[in-house]
């Protein structure tokens, strides 16, 4: 239990109650709603009673996101979708940050770690003078701390076998030219804003300690060492106790230039976090959502121009989203 000190007497803080949200990725891809949410549903569950053992949101935060490394369906750790599906490589990032002390670790571009976001964590709290690593020096930090790894290349989603042979069949245009004829007959393209969906997850543990953290491979076809935005701390990624903790998922290079988790975290209310939202939407008409838990415990999930599946646990309330956009607020 935590305590205040009040002229020199210790007086006992009123416990908060625990809550996680859990978010895939916000795309237009139609996935098997089912499947996506029985997952969400089985992994939020064993997450939310972590919390209520008593353990750290940041311990919480994760469990959960190795947990949904491990699910097939999302798109994240060894079971990441290729990101050029002709060389068949695979580069994941993952971030996670702790509101109490604002610290964070990110890593990014590694191939080879089965728990991404425990290789984040590892630098957040073991890595002298770096937050942030990228690819073999990250994977060298992983291994000198044991974090487990696996022949990334070898471990992909069966849509990136999908991808590769459309490819094979149908294209013979370089990855950069995607989306434009490369013969008279024309090719059929990958529409590669369909081909991803990595994971974020936000807690709240009973002492009001924040969490927030990211696991993603970005788009299939993406640039060799490119960086997602989902999971830069201030993009996609943030935590403040006395603010809230906040994930966000769309359009990586607008994530990075509107610098939209900050963006979100200082809004006052749901409906301002909305007009914010609302505003992302100018400037892509790519898919866009976000989950949100506030210093008070408030939760807001948004999703704009697409689908992005969540699922939230609070005491006894329980709600999940359908891949329908709209703004969805609740519980006081």
């Amino acid at each position: 239990m935590a305590f205040q000190i009040i002229k020199h007497f210790c007086v006992p803080l009123a416990a908060k109650e625990p809550c996680i949200v859990v978010r895939g990725g916000a795309s237009h891809l139609s996935l098997n709603y089912d499947k996506v949410m029985s997952a969400l549903e089985l992994i939020a569950k064993e997450s939310y009673k972590l919390l209520k053992l008593k353990l750290p949101s940041t311990d919480a935060v994760e469990e959960t996101i190795k947990f949904l490394e491990e699910n097939p369906i999302f798109n994240c750790g060894c079971q990441s979708i290729l990101n050029d599906p002709r060389n068949g490589q695979v580069e994941n990032h993952a971030s996670i940050m702790e509101g109490k002390n604002m610290k964070f670790g990110c890593v990014s571009s590694i191939d080879s770690s089965k728990h991404p976001i425990s290789v984040a964590r590892a630098i957040m709290e073991r890595s002298l003078g770096s937050c942030f690593l990228v690819g073999t020096s990250a994977l060298r930090f992983a291994e000198k701390c044991r974090v487990p790894t696996v022949h990334g290349r070898r471990m992909f989603l069966d849509i990136s076998n999908a991808c590769k042979k459309t490819l094979d069949t149908k294209c013979d245009c370089p990855v950069g030219e995607l989306g434009k004829p490369s013969d008279a007959d024309g090719c059929e393209q990958v529409d590669w804003k369909k081909c991803h969906g990595g994971v974020g997850v936000v807690a709240m543990d009973e002492y009001g300690n924040m969490a927030a953290g990211a696991s993603c491979s970005a788009l299939v076809g993406k640039t060799e060492a490119g960086i997602s935005g989902e999971h830069l701390i201030g993009s996609g990624v943030y935590a403040k106790n006395t603010k809230g903790a906040v994930s966000v998922s769309g359009n990586c290079s607008q994530l990075i230039s509107l610098c939209a988790a900050c963006r979100l975290m200082k809004a006052k209310d749901q409906s301002a976090a909305w007009n914010i939202l609302q505003y992302f939407s100018h400037f892509s008409d790519d898919a866009f959502g976000a989950i949100y838990i506030n210093r008070e415990g408030r939760i807001g999930v948004y999703t704009l121009k697409g689908q992005m599946p969540w699922y939230v646990i609070k005491g006894s309330g329980i709600r999940c989203g359908d891949y329908l956009p709209g703004c969805y607020s609740g519980f006081t």
